[in-house]
């Protein structure tokens, strides 16, 4: 659930992202590797209500995204609560967050070594 604090309430708010799943620079197969991110790690510049978009360099296998596996947290809000949805034929996790989060706000997204490839 996201918590509200009295304040005032820009537009944008920073992003990054925390991997915990391993990245090298030759993935064996079914070794995932992230190619991109949105909003951009570090941004400045992300609307306070955008989604968190997360693209692979292949399918996942769907049953090993959950809450568990992928969420967002932000630094004041806490733990971003909302829809999380495969796209781009399964490559692409899509987190629409229930509530945006705060102005100026960084957030961190944790994927877990949980997450597969669909092909093994």
């Amino acid at each position: 659930m996201i918590k509200r604090i009295s304040g005032t309430r820009v537009r944008k708010w920073v992003f990054g992202i925390l991997v915990s799943m391993s990245i090298a620079s030759a993935p064996a197969i079914g070794q995932l590797t992230v190619t991109s991110v949105e909003p951009a790690a570090r941004s400045l510049t992300a609307p306070v209500g955008s989604a968190v978009v997360v693209h692979f360099d292949r399918a996942v296998n769907p049953a090993t995204v959950t809450d568990g596996s992928f969420w967002a947290f932000g630094r004041w809000s806490g733990t971003a609560t909302g829809a999380i949805t495969l796209a781009d034929g399964d490559a692409t996790i899509v987190l629409t967050p229930d509530e945006p989060f705060f102005a100026g706000e960084q957030v961190m997204v944790i994927l877990s070594h949980d997450i597969e490839a669909a092909d093994g």
